[in-house]
């Protein structure tokens, strides 16, 4: 059979079939890229797809989690199919840092190799153009010519049914997918970006920073969406959802026995599952299992697919073992796991991997830890970043009022290392401290001597593990690369223990606080009063508040009825005046609702030169829970920490934030307070026509079906 060769800028492929580069065109200059990770037996398959619509070269890097991955990655670069690149991070390194090794590989290599259209994706994420013939040149056609990065969202499929795992397409079995209509949004999903290198700084999971100079950034449906996504945000929303000219085929689940193997961590595997481990895995898999609708585009081409698939394997004895084998393999840790378990636990997993519902009544089970006597230096510093590996950076504000509450009597609790503890015996920053005194305890992790953030838990932390928990803001510090100076609380006092003074104190008489550059103290609410009043351990510091106390004193703001642990604390003596604390600091932020009359008369007790209070309207008392939903927080502290934020930019960053489920809350709150019921029901409405569902639900059922009641 003659070949079909397109003009290449890079490798060209060898021996492939004439219909499976005929049509549509290879664009050259096109890169795809992913991390094999543990999808081997369906790499093949995704790999062809995207040669088919149209991508002129294909990079796998190869992280070494089983060897069948890389036998098939060496395979298909045998067969000219991809590029294979392994060793490009370290064998033991974290999933996080694997990626961003890998994507700064690929950014380099694509600035030199001259690239023009650049794409990461994962194995599981499939490119679906919606114009023309369906190739990736339609879409490029499709967008307006000037455009640097297309971002692209995804539509999510679930399992369609399927428990089991079959070597069978991905694009055949699972054809039942979350809803996609134009200018509508079920909720928000993430986002792929096709971008021209020369427009990213560095690469992320789902979008890049921008490098310097103006650049135009688009949508799936071709529209303008720069200032939305300049910054931070990976999801698109209900008013711009992006779906038109093309979209992600994001297969979250496949079938329920291949993801519950992949899903599980590292620990998990190493212990044994619990019932803990398992409800959280079926928590996980029910978001994520989408079967709304019926979903049939992608079956054009599965049938071409197919066809190219069977050719290759017959052709190529290398790669058709090769697949063969990680088929196998994946088939054989099934098996292994299921034969691994007894009793309920046993019944239970069965029951999920042939896709049938599991009763409450299994999830109970005895659980004898397996050890692993496997030799693996990275395992645990693996475990340490895992979990926040990749998460965006607002999201590594997590406040404790979103977790659930820890209960000391769970039978099934499992006791993880907190990620302070990790840094201190196995991240390079091994410089730090832990100190315990009553009530309180203090860690300190040295990263640099430039930046020391200083942060104080909040009153919903109290309710925290005891055992596993971080100082508030500690994953963004971290990731950041700032040292770190963590005051937890384990009593709901407003930090007026005498101890905690002697100590913070101590420190400073220690010179712990003048080793750095600059000092940054933070908090919200309780730890918001502790970050201005502690101010004065390190003269000209900068302070960032979200809705603080400028005191609990009874005397002073006896109209302060919240807080009952606090105002029964001793107000006496050192640190009990927030305002007092800021006229030590060099620049302060207080941030806060100027129609929340509780914070606004707080607000104005702050009368320290210096202090800067931003309004915050309708944003009650959860400040830092907006931003940091509106995808702002990250941003906001980084430049304030670094120097260059100023009032001026202030009304622009807290823009996005009025579409947040808390935001929209308050206005329902208000709106029901001044009795204006016609106007609710409207704003309710309109909540829901953008597909804020449970929030409408939730805002009618408190305001004005509890309304009807009262008045019958």
């Amino acid at each position: 059979m003659r070949l079909y060769y397109a003009r290449f800028r890079f490798d060209p492929f060898t021996v492939l079939p004439v219909h499976i580069l005929s049509h549509p065109q290879i664009i050259p200059g096109s890169h795809l890229a992913a991390i094999a990770h543990d999808d081997a037996p369906f790499l093949l398959e995704w790999v062809l797809h995207h040669r088919l619509i149209g991508f002129d070269r294909i990079t796998v890097y190869g992280d070494g989690i089983t060897e069948q991955a890389s036998q098939l990655g060496r395979a298909l670069a045998s067969a000219g199919l991809i590029k294979f690149r392994e060793g490009v991070a370290a064998p033991d390194s974290a999933p996080g840092v694997a990626l961003a090794a890998c994507l700064g590989d690929l950014l380099s290599r694509a600035r030199r190799d001259g690239t023009e259209w650049l794409l990461p994706l994962g194995i599981e994420e499939f490119l679906l153009v919606e114009e023309g013939d369906g190739g990736l040149g339609a879409l490029l056609g499709a967008v307006p010519p000037d455009a640097g990065l297309i971002s692209l969202t995804w539509q999510i499929f679930g399992n369609a049914g399927h428990g089991d795992f079959s070597d069978r397409l991905v694009t055949r079995r699972f054809t039942r997918a979350a809803p996609v209509q134009q200018g509508r949004l079920v909720a928000p999903l993430g986002v792929k970006t096709l971008l021209r290198p020369h427009t990213a700084e560095r690469l992320g999971r789902h979008r890049p920073m921008l490098a310097e100079g103006r650049h135009l950034w688009v949508n799936g449906a071709g529209q303008d969406v720069t200032e939305y996504y300049r910054d931070s945000r990976w999801f698109a929303l209900a008013d711009k959802p992006g779906f038109g000219h093309g979209r992600i085929a994001f297969y979250a689940t496949r079938d329920n026995a291949s993801w519950l193997v992949r899903a599980m961590n590292p620990a998990q595997r190493a212990r044994g599952l619990t019932p803990a481990d398992f409800r959280n895995l079926l928590t996980q898999h029910g978001r994520i299992n989408v079967n709304r609708i019926d979903e049939d585009a992608m079956q054009p081409w599965a049938a071409r697919i197919e066809t190219g698939m069977a050719e290759l394997l017959q052709s190529h004895p290398q790669l058709r073992q090769a697949q063969t084998d990680a088929v196998t393999d994946l088939s054989q840790r099934i098996a292994d796991f299921s034969a691994g378990l007894e009793g309920n636990a046993r019944e239970a997993v069965d029951l999920f991997l042939t896709g049938q519902d599991v009763p409450a009544e299994l999830l109970e089970w005895e659980t004898t830890g397996r050890v692993s006597h496997r030799v693996d230096s990275g395992k645990w510093r693996k475990l340490a970043e895992a979990h926040n590996a990749g998460r965006d950076d607002d999201e590594l504000f997590l406040d404790a009022d979103e977790r659930p509450e820890f209960d000391k009597d769970d039978p099934d609790l499992v006791i993880k290392a907190p990620a302070w503890l990790a840094d201190l015996r196995l991240s390079p920053h091994g410089r730090g401290f832990y100190h315990s005194i009553p009530g309180y305890a203090l860690t300190h992790v040295h990263r640099s001597d430039d930046h020391l953030i200083v942060s104080f838990d909040n009153l919903s932390s109290v309710r925290d593990n005891p055992v596993d928990r971080d100082p508030w803001g500690y994953e963004f510090v971290r990731k950041s690369g700032w040292s770190h100076l963590g005051v937890m609380g384990y009593a709901g006092d407003w930090y007026r223990s005498g101890a905690l003074m002697d100590e913070l104190t101590r420190l400073r008489d220690q010179g712990l606080f003048a080793q750095y550059r600059h000092v940054t103290f933070m908090g919200t609410s309780m730890g918001a009063f502790a970050a201005c009043a502690f101010a004065p351990l390190a003269p000209g510091c900068t302070v960032i508040a979200f809705s603080p106390q400028e005191t609990l004193d009874p005397k002073l703001v006896p109209w302060e009825n919240r807080f009952g642990s606090g105002r029964k604390a001793n107000w006496t003596g050192r640190f009990s005046s927030a305002d007092q604390g800021l006229e030590a600091a060099g620049q302060s932020w207080l941030f806060y609702d100027p129609c929340f009359a509780p914070d606004l008369r707080h607000a104005q007790r702050f009368t320290a030169p210096g202090a800067e209070r931003l309004e915050m309207r309708l944003a009650g008392h959860k400040t830092a829970l907006v931003l940091r939903a509106g995808g702002v927080l990250s941003r906001l502290v980084r430049e304030i920490v670094g120097g260059s934020f100023s009032r001026a930019d202030f009304p622009a960053l807290y823009q996005p934030c009025r579409r947040t489920p808390a935001y929209l809350s308050e206005v329902a709150e208000k709106l029901a307070e001044r009795g204006r019921t016609r106007l609710l029901r409207r704003y309710i409405r309109a909540i829901e026509a953008h597909d804020m569902t449970r929030l409408a639900k939730g805002l009618r059922r408190r305001h004005l079906q509890s309304g009807r009641k009262q008045a019958g």
